[in-house]
């Protein structure tokens, strides 16, 4: 009884062992093969010496190594403003001057705004130009204003107005001199 117990477990780890070495084989562990080292050659005396190899040449890698390159490392600050959205208020801003642009266009080659710009244009003194171009711009204003599809941008035409017209007075050109008191009598 106690043969045929040590049989069958001896008989368990020789079908173990060969399980394993058939796994082993099916796996494909690497093959170790022996290269042949080339023949140490004998420098001459004219000749200088070979460097001695220090790494062995069935280690170094076969195709030559590519340079590395160590890529752009971008800062957090960097990649937290590429990832931000444009401000609404710049592009609210550049849609406003867009619709504006295109409505001064549209006002352009109207026969009233062009008589009030050559008026302006024609003018012999400063004073004068500076009362045509208010006029210009009143004419010019008022057309685009009826032209605008929403009170927002009939608000923002306001306030260009507002700013044109601004621009014109010169309040500081020429002071006019004071008289001058004789102080004796």
């Amino acid at each position: 009884m106690l043969a045929m117990k040590i049989l069958s477990s001896v008989g368990a780890l020789i079908l173990a062992l060969r399980i394993l070495t058939l796994n082993a084989q099916e796996v494909g562990l690497p093959q170790t093969d022996v290269q042949p080292k080339p023949p140490l050659s004998v420098p001459s005396p004219t000749s200088p010496a070979p460097a001695p190899e220090l790494i062995p040449p069935d280690v170094l890698p076969l195709s030559s190594p590519r340079p590395l390159v160590t890529p752009a490392v971008t800062s957090i600050p960097q990649l937290d403003e590429s990832f931000k959205n444009p401000p609404i208020v710049a592009t609210e801003n550049a849609r406003r001057h867009l619709q504006w642009r295109r409505l001064r266009n549209l006002t352009a080659n109207d026969v009233a705004v062009k008589a009030a710009l050559s008026a302006a244009e024609a003018a012999s003194t400063d004073r004068e130009k500076r009362q045509l171009l208010r006029r210009y711009y009143e004419i010019q204003f008022g057309k685009m204003t009826a032209l605008a599809p929403t009170q927002e941008m009939k608000t923002f035409l306001m306030e260009k107005k507002r700013d044109q017209l601004n621009a014109l007075p010169q309040p500081r050109v020429r002071p006019e001199p004071t008289p001058r008191v004789d102080p004796t009598p």
